[in-house]
């Protein structure tokens, strides 16, 4: 179902950016349950190794560039196009340089109970859904393409609102 309350889509269809969540971060788009964000942090920014923790939400990172990823109490890893990121909710990480342009990325937080309705075998705790040892599981190419797919769909500026039940389903 679609929400009637769709963040951003009329400012997007006259081709102005998303709202600014901290340094790095734009809303692409949002609704109750789901927001898509994008991600780009330059490697001189002085905060860059300290990226803090992430939101209320469970998050999954979808990389455009190779970037190292070192969450609490798991081992570090590089993030790249062929990973998934999962962050769960205020957990704290941070990021190390892997490619000279930075970390760029889609980000996708999810409301927890819709998470666990999706996908039964997560974990039941709202706090932490992304209970497994492993910060990152393999990404088939369709889903990347499909995430990237809706935040270019987008970031475009068009002659109408972009169309929330496509990003939605596609999401």
């Amino acid at each position: 179902r679609v929400s009637e309350r769709m963040f951003g889509m009329e400012e997007q269809a006259r081709g102005e950016p998303g709202p600014s969540i901290g340094p790095y971060e734009r809303t692409l788009w949002s609704n109750p349950e789901m927001t898509l964000g994008s991600f780009d942090a330059s490697p001189e920014s002085e905060d860059f190794e300290t990226a803090g923790a992430i939101g209320d939400r469970p998050a999954i990172a979808f990389s455009r560039s190779a970037v190292g990823i070192v969450q609490a109490k798991r081992d570090a890893f590089v993030s790249d196009g062929t990973v998934a990121v999962l962050h769960n909710p205020r957990h704290p990480y941070r990021r190390f340089r892997v490619d000279r342009s930075g970390d760029h990325c889609e980000r996708l937080s999810v409301d927890p109970e819709l998470l666990a309705e999706v996908n039964p075998r997560l974990g039941r705790d709202p706090r932490r859904p992304f209970s497994f040892p492993a910060a990152q599981v393999p990404l088939p190419r369709r889903a990347a393409t499909l995430v990237r797919l809706a935040a270019k769909h987008l970031r475009e500026p068009a002659p109408q609102v972009p169309d929330a039940l496509w990003v939605e389903e596609t999401l």
